[in-house]
C-alpha cells in the first residue's frame, strides 16, 4: 500500500513537470559532502523499511549526480549546484531531486550534458556520473498605458524578464500640452520615464501588469504684434497654454487713424481682442506664434463748407473718415457776379483745391477735426459803356470790371460845366460814382453836367450841425448854396488841425448837393467824435476849405456808458501804491492812481485804430482788475494822466520841451498832426478801457502841478501862451476821449499850493487857473473843468499846519493850505461857480514831528474837507514811507503808525473815539469849535453842494 501511494505521488509530479511548472522537493537537499548525500526528514530511508532503490548490493559502485542550478538557487543551499551519490544502476528518488528558484524566471526542467531532458515519468537508472542543468524560462509582464488627461489609445506592451526594450512611442495627445514622459508606481515607489526610454525587469512576477500614465506640461507659444500699417515697436510676449495673459498696451501709432484693438487677421476678419484684454489659449501649438494685427479705424472728421463771400445758399457739414474715399457735398452756394470754381483749403485760394463733389479721403489726420473748405469763385467780366453827353473822356477809361474790382469812375470834362456824376439811365436817374466790390451787371452810364464857374473859397459852405445823435453816432450837416467847381463831384468832411486851423486829411465824402449830411460811427473810429471838422472840395490833389470849423458839441451823447456820477460814500481817500490791499486795509472810499504814457505804450500788443492809423497799446490788465474791484466796492477811482519820457514816444513831447531828464513829466506836443493824433488816440483808448459800466474811472486829472512846469510839467522854452494853450488843448482832447465813452466822468486840472506865489520858472495857482480857462475858451467854449488841488503845508515839512506862518484868510495869501482852504473854495465858487468841483488829490503830513502830530493833522484836515461843500475828496499821499521822501526828511506814510487807526476810523461812527484825544494838541475843546460847519453827518457821509 505504501508503494502505491509513492507511485501515485510520482505520477502527479511528472504531470506538473510536463506543464513546465517548477517542482518543489518534499524535503531539503544539502550540498554533497565527500562520500555522498544524506536525505533528511521524510526522504530519509528508515531502517525497518525495505530500500526503494532496487538491484545491486551495497557494495555496488557509486555514481555522482550533479544538479547545476544554472543561476538559480535552492533554499538551504548556499552554492550554485548540488551533488548526490547514487548506486550504479539505481534510479534517483523523486524526493531527492532539488527544486531550484530564480528571480524573474520559471523553472522548466533538468537536462543533461547532451541536452536530454530528464524524464520524470520514466526515470532511468544511473549508470555513470551525470550533470543535470536547470532550464529556465523568463517570466513576462505587461505595461499598460493611460493618457493622463490626454486622448487616444495605446496597446499594452509585453516584456520578458532580463529583456531590455524601449517603451512604445507615445500616441496620446492632449490639446495645448506637450508630452513629457511616463510615470508609474512599482511596489509603492513612483518612477518616471522619458519618451522611448529602455526599461528592464520592472517586475519579477509572471503576468504582472504595470500602469504607465502619460505626463504633460503646458505648451508655450508666442504672441507677436504687427503694426498693420502703423509705426512703432512692440516686444513679443511668451504665454503658457491654459493660463490668462493680459495683452500689453498698444504702442503703435498710425497717422490719421485711431487704434481700436487687435485681430488675428490683417484684414480684421479674424478674432478681435481689445487693448489690454486678458487672453487664454490662443493656440495649442507648442512653440507656435500667434500674430495679432493692430486694428485701425480711420479718424472721423467733418468738412465745413464756407461760402467765402457767397450771397446766398447754405450747406450742412459732411462727415468723412480718414483713409476712406468719400464725396464732398455738391455746392449750393451762390455769389452774385461769380461762378463757382471748386473748393480750396485756404480762403485766399492758395491752398489745395478740390472739384465740386470730388472724392476725398485724407483731408486731416486729427480725430473729430473740422476742415473748412472755402468756395472758389471766378469773377464774371462785365462791360461799361460811357455816354459823356458833350463831355470829353480821359484817356483809357476802364470799360470792363468784375465784382472783385473797386475803382472810381473816370471824370469827363466839359468847358464851362461842372461834372455832376454818372447815371445809370438816360433820364439821369440812379447816380453812381464808383464801382464797388460786389457790383455786377453790364453798365450804360450817362454824364450829367451843370453850368458852374464858382471857385472854392472859405465861407462857401456852412456847417449847420455837428453833434452826436446817439450812442456811437455822429452827424455833421452843412449847406453849400452855390455849387463849387472842383476835380470831382464830391464835398468832403475834413479833419482840421485845431492849432493851425489847416486841413490835413479827409474823414468822409458825399456827392455835391446844396445840403449835405455825413453820418459817422464811432465804432469805426473814435476820432469822429473827438476831432475838429471842416467842409472842403478837392482840386488838383489838394483840399480847399469851404467852411468854418467845428467840434462835435455834445460828445457825451455818443457814450455807451451814461451811468450817473457817484462821488463816493465819504471824501476819505489814499493814493494807490503797490496793492489794493493798502486801500482796503485803511477803509478808503477814494482811490487815486497814476497812468503814464510808458504804462500805456510800452509792450503794446492791443491794436487800436484812430483816424485811419493803427496803434498798439498795453492791455493795462492789472489796472483794469484794480478799477473793477474798486467799482464793485463803491470806491471812487481817480486817475492822473502824465507824459513821461518814453523811448520811441518822445514825439509826444512838445518840441521845445524835449530834453531828456529835465523833469519827471512833460508838456504835450499838440502842433504836429501825427503827435496830436497819437495823444488823442491814447486818451480815447484810456477812455474806452476805463469807461465801461463794469470798469470805469470817475475822475480824470491831466498832468501834475502844471503851475510848476520846471518841476512837474516841463515846458522848456515854450512861451507862456503856447504852454497854456497846449495844456488847454490836451485837456480838451482828454475831455472828449473820456466823456464820449463815459458821459459823466469828470475832468480836472492839477495845481500845487502856491496860490499867489511861484517857484522859479513857474506860475501861481490863481494865475494858472485863469490862463488855462482863457485858452480853453479860445479852443472850445462850454467844457466843464474841475480842480485837483494839493493842499500841503507850507513849508512842506511843517506837520502842524494850523500853526502855519504867513498864511492868511484872504485871497491875497501866498499859499493855501488846509489852514485856509476856504479861501480857495470861496474864490472858485465866486469866480467860476460851484459847478467847478475841487478834490484835494494829494497831501500828507510827516511823522518826523511825532506820530501824534501826524495823526492830529490828518484828522483835522479831513474834518475841514469833509465839512466844506465845494470839496469832493481828501486823498492822502502815502500808505507807507517812501525812501526818497525819507531822505528829504519826510515820513508821510501811515502804515504801522498812530495815524493809521485815526485815518481808518475818522470817517466812521467811531471817529471821535480815535480823534478826540488830539483836541488838546490843537488847543480846542471840541471839533465843532475849530472846524467850520462841523457836523458828524458830514464826517461820515458825502457833504457837497453844486
Amino acid at each position: 500500500m505504501k508503494k502505491r501511494m509513492i507511485s501515485l505521488c510520482l505520477a502527479v509530479i511528472l504531470l506538473f513537470c510536463t506543464e513546465v511548472e517548477p517542482l518543489y522537493a518534499m524535503g531539503s537537499v544539502q550540498k554533497a559532502e565527500p562520500g555522498g548525500v544524506e536525505l533528511e526528514g521524510e526522504n530519509e530511508t528508515q531502517p525497518d523499511e525495505p530500500s526503494d532503490v532496487s538491484g545491486g548490493d551495497a557494495e555496488k559502485e557509486e555514481c555522482t549526480v550533479k544538479f547545476d542550478f544554472a543561476g538559480g538557487t535552492v533554499t538551504g543551499i548556499s552554492g550554485t549546484s548540488v551533488e548526490m551519490k547514487v548506486k550504479k544502476g539505481e534510479t534517483i528518488q523523486f524526493q531527492q531531486i532539488p527544486i531550484p528558484a530564480k528571480t524573474g524566471y520559471k523553472f522548466q526542467c533538468w537536462v543533461d550534458e547532451a541536452g536530454q531532458q530528464y524524464d520524470l515519468n520514466n526515470p532511468q537508472p544511473v549508470q555513470s556520473d551525470l550533470t543535470w542543468t536547470a532550464v529556465w524560462a523568463p517570466i513576462t509582464y505587461t505595461i499598460k498605458f493611460t493618457a493622463g488627461g490626454g486622448t487616444g489609445q495605446m496597446s499594452p506592451q509585453v516584456f520578458r524578464y532580463d529583456e531590455e526594450k524601449a517603451l512604445a512611442t507615445n500616441t496620446f495627445t492632449r490639446k495645448g500640452y506637450v508630452f513629457t514622459g511616463w510615470t508609474c508606481k512599482i511596489e509603492g515607489v513612483s518612477y518616471t520615464y522619458l519618451q522611448g526610454a529602455s526599461v528592464l525587469n520592472l517586475s519579477n512576477q509572471d503576468g504582472a501588469e504595470i500602469t504607465f500614465q502619460a505626463t504633460w506640461k503646458r505648451g508655450a507659444y508666442t504672441i507677436r504684434f504687427h503694426a498693420n500699417g502703423g509705426t512703432g515697436e512692440m516686444s513679443d510676449v511668451a504665454v503658457e497654454y491654459g493660463k490668462n495673459k493680459t495683452l500689453p498696451k498698444n504702442k503703435f501709432k498710425r497717422t490719421g487713424y485711431t487704434y481700436v484693438g487687435w485681430n488675428t487677421r490683417p484684414d480684421g476678419k479674424g478674432i478681435n481682442y481689445a487693448d489690454k484684454e486678458k487672453v487664454k489659449s490662443l493656440t495649442d501649438e507648442d512653440g507656435g506664434t500667434v500674430v495679432l494685427y493692430a486694428v485701425w479705424s480711420g479718424n472721423p472728421y467733418k468738412v465745413k463748407y464756407d461760402g467765402n463771400g457767397a450771397t446766398s445758399g447754405t450747406m450742412a457739414v459732411s462727415s468723412h473718415f480718414y483713409g476712406t474715399a468719400s464725396s464732398l457735398s455738391k455746392n449750393k452756394f451762390k455769389k452774385k457776379g461769380f461762378t463757382f470754381a471748386g473748393w480750396n483749403t485756404s480762403k485766399d485760394g492758395k491752398g489745395k483745391s478740390y472739384s465740386n463733389g470730388a472724392k476725398v479721403s485724407n483731408l486731416t489726420t486729427k480725430k473729430d477735426d473740422t476742415v473748412t473748405l472755402y468756395a472758389k469763385w471766378k469773377a464774371v467780366k462785365y462791360t461799361i459803356t460811357y455816354y459823356p453827353r458833350g463831355g470829353k473822356m480821359p484817356k483809357s477809361p476802364k470799360k470792363t470790371y468784375t465784382a472783385n474790382n473797386a475803382f472810381t469812375l473816370p471824370r469827363p470834362t466839359r468847358k464851362g460845366y461842372d461834372f455832376d456824376g454818372w447815371y445809370k439811365t438816360s433820364s439821369l436817374k440812379k447816380r453812381i460814382g464808383e464801382i464797388k466790390k460786389g457790383n455786377t451787371g453790364n453798365l450804360k452810364l450817362y454824364a450829367k453836367w451843370k453850368k458852374c464857374t464858382t471857385k472854392a473859397t472859405k465861407g462857401s459852405a456852412k456847417i449847420t450841425s455837428c453833434k452826436a445823435t446817439g450812442t456811437g453816432k455822429v452827424t455833421v450837416k452843412a449847406t453849400i448854396k452855390k455849387r463849387i467847381a472842383s476835380s470831382d463831384d464830391y464835398y468832403y468832411l475834413v479833419y482840421m488841425n485845431p492849432m493851425s486851423q489847416n486841413v490835413y486829411k479827409a474823414a468822409a465824402k458825399v456827392y455835391k448837393k446844396t445840403k449835405i449830411t455825413f453820418n459817422l460811427k464811432t465804432s469805426e473810429n473814435q476820432g469822429y467824435v473827438t476831432s475838429m471838422f471842416g467842409i472842403a472840395v478837392k482840386k488838383s490833389g489838394k483840399y480847399h476849405l469851404l467852411s468854418g470849423t467845428s467840434y462835435v458839441n455834445n460828445p457825451e451823447k455818443a457814450a455807451s456808458n451814461k451811468s450817473k456820477y457817484k462821488p463816493g460814500k465819504t471824501k476819505k481817500g489814499i493814493q494807490f501804491s503797490s496793492t489794493l490791499d493798502e486801500v482796503l486795509s485803511c477803509d478808503a472810499k477814494q482811490n487815486f492812481m497814476n497812468f503814464t504814457v510808458s504804462m500805456v505804450c510800452n509792450n503794446g500788443t492791443v491794436p487800436y485804430k484812430y483816424n485811419g492809423k493803427t496803434y498798439y497799446f498795453n492791455g493795462m490788465d492789472i489796472y483794469r482788475q484794480i478799477v473793477m474791484e474798486c467799482n464793485k466796492r463803491n470806491i471812487v477811482v481817480t486817475a492822473q494822466v502824465m507824459l513821461d519820457w518814453t523811448p520811441g514816444q518822445t514825439d509826444l513831447i512838445a518840441p521845445k520841451a524835449r530834453v531828456a531828464g529835465a523833469a519827471p513829466y512833460y508838456s504835450w506836443n499838440v502842433t504836429s498832426n501825427s503827435s496830436r493824433e497819437k495823444m488823442e488816440a491814447i486818451f480815447s483808448y484810456l477812455g474806452m478801457i476805463f469807461g465801461r459800466k463794469e470798469c470805469y474811472v470817475s475822475n480824470w486829472i491831466l498832468g501834475n502841478e502844471i503851475n510848476n512846469p520846471a518841476g512837474w510839467h516841463y515846458k522848456g522854452s515854450m512861451s507862456e501862451k503856447a504852454y497854456f494853450k497846449a495844456y488847454a488843448y490836451a485837456f480838451r482832447a482828454l475831455y472828449y476821449g473820456v466823456r464820449s465813452q463815459y458821459s459823466n466822468a469828470r475832468l480836472f486840472i492839477c495845481m500845487d499850493n502856491y496860490w499867489n506865489t511861484a517857484v522859479s520858472g513857474g506860475y501861481s495857482v490863481k494865475y494858472s487857473i485863469a490862463a488855462f480857462v482863457k485858452q480853453l475858451k479860445n479852443i472850445q467854449k462850454g467844457l466843464k473843468w474841475n480842480l485837483a488841488y494839493h493842499a500841503y503845508s507850507s513849508p512842506l515839512t511843517y506837520t502842524n499846519f494850523w500853526d502855519g506862518f504867513g498864511i492868511t484868510n484872504n485871497v491875497s495869501t501866498p499859499y493855501i493850505t488846509m489852514k485856509n482852504i476856504k479861501v480857495l473854495t470861496n474864490y472858485i465858487k465866486k469866480t467860476y461857480g460851484s459847478s467847478v468841483r475841487i478834490i484835494l488829490s494829494e497831501q500828507g503830513y510827516s511823522s518826523t514831528w511825532g506820530q501824534a502830530n501826524q495823526a492830529a493833522a490828518l484828522a483835522y484836515s479831513y474834518y475841514i474837507a469833509a465839512c466844506n461843500p465845494m470839496i469832493d475828496a481828501f486823498i492822502i499821499r502815502s500808505y507807507a514811507d517812501h525812501p526818497v521822501e525819507v531822505a528829504q526828511g519826510l515820513s508821510m506814510g501811515i502804515s504801522g503808525k498812530e495815524a493809521f487807526n485815526v485815518f481808518k476810523y475818522m470817517d466812521t461812527s467811531k471817529s471821535t473815539k480815535y480823534t478826540k484825544k488830539y483836541l488838546g494838541m490843537l488847543g480846542a475843546k471840541s471839533w465843532k469849535k475849530i472846524v467850520p460847519g462841523y457836523k458828524s453827518s458830514r464826517i461820515t457821509g458825502m457833504y457837497r453842494k453844486t
